[in-house]
């Protein structure tokens, strides 16, 4: 009996922190100054780590501010990149059409509450097409921040972090399906 009352206290715990996050994740403002749990961070893995060594890193430019690409068709995408690191060691997290960081990408600094306003801007498949619902996998460029990855629009829905300096191919849960993304 006293074994079957501490899980039910570990299973009411752990719902609690899922109530947490979850009810605070829908607001930008409350995004913007709160951070996953590190418990929750390290639970959920948002793909597998590309280890074969045939698969290089791309390098991207330093530069020593974010450049932004202003719009795209009529539509605003404040934060689209080709993907940068900065000279004070930030980056952005960019995200590609095909796994093993193929075919085109798109990056974006900081946050985005929506995908469907940043693109794949480099030639291949998937150029000028939205970000939204279509990366299969992505690497964060900054050296300090990992980046939370949502599978709802306005970090919503299940979420995994990305850490810094590292690259994944989305698994099933992610694969098609980031819709927002923010540092932390």
């Amino acid at each position: 009996m006293r074994a079957a009352r501490k899980s039910a206290v570990a299973i009411i715990a752990g719902l609690a922190t899922t109530i947490s996050v979850i009810g605070t994740a829908g607001s930008a403002m409350a995004a913007e100054t709160r951070a996953p749990s590190e418990t929750a961070a390290k639970t959920a893995s948002v793909g597998t780590a590309i280890k074969d060594p045939s698969v290089k890193v791309p390098q991207v430019k330093q530069v020593t501010q974010p450049k932004y690409t202003a719009s795209k068709g009529g539509v605003s995408a404040a934060s689209t990149t080709t993907c940068y690191t900065y000279s004070n060691g930030r980056g952005d997290l960019c995200q590609w059409y095909l796994p093993n960081y193929g075919q085109s990408r798109g990056g974006f600094y900081n946050a985005s509450t929506d995908l469907r306003y940043n693109y794949f801007l480099t030639s291949g498949w998937g150029q000028n097409s939205w970000m939204s619902n279509k990366a299969e996998s992505a690497y964060n460029y900054d050296y300090y921040y990992r980046y939370a990855v949502f599978t709802g629009p306005n970090y919503t829905g299940d979420w995994g972090g990305i850490t810094p300096r590292s690259g994944v191919n989305y698994n099933q849960t992610y694969k098609n399906d980031v819709e927002s993304a923010y540092q932390y």
